[in-house]
């Protein structure tokens, strides 16, 4: 994992797995938003289900998702969240948002990502941006979003 940036209390972690996509929690015992970038066309469905799971479970309370399939990857994070009780009725401490952000600019995802994703009691300070697969040159439009988004113009 990297670590891209920390500004008022805020960390922005990134990280890229590849087949056979095993995911490690990034933040022990922290809740944190997730924006994953789905940029390889062969994930299947049981792949995409098993790390939707371990986001969730490695405490994954906001879900962005950008990329191939990103209405996919948003219901295995809903489905993960809604499985996590038995009764299928998850707590108000497992209760998770998910968004998916097809066709739209990095820099859109990015300012979302960091600006919109407060809800209830949670105010997210770990962010982790998650490349699943390679994508050429996205590393650098993340870096440079991120720079756009938190230039003092666009900060709350």
């Amino acid at each position: 994992m990297e670590h891209l940036i920390t500004r008022d209390g805020k960390e922005v972690w990134l990280h890229q797995i590849e087949r056979p996509f095993i995911f490690e929690p990034p933040f022990p015992n922290r809740r944190y938003v997730a924006i994953v970038f789905s940029n390889d066309e062969t994930v299947t469905d049981a792949e995409r289900q098993e790390m939707t799971r371990a986001l969730f479970s490695s405490g994954c309370r906001y879900g962005l998702f950008a990329g191939h399939a990103c209405d996919d990857w948003e219901l295995g994070l809903d489905t993960a969240c809604i499985e996590s009780d038995p009764s299928y009725t998850p707590s108000d401490e497992a209760f998770t948002m998910t968004t998916s952000h097809k066709d739209e600019s990095v820099e859109s995802i990015i300012f979302f990502g960091l600006m919109n994703t407060a809800f209830d009691s949670y105010d997210f300070d770990r962010f982790l941006i998650l490349f699943v697969g390679p994508r050429a040159g996205l590393h650098d439009k993340v870096e440079a979003a991120i720079r756009s988004v938190w230039h003092d113009d666009h900060k709350a």
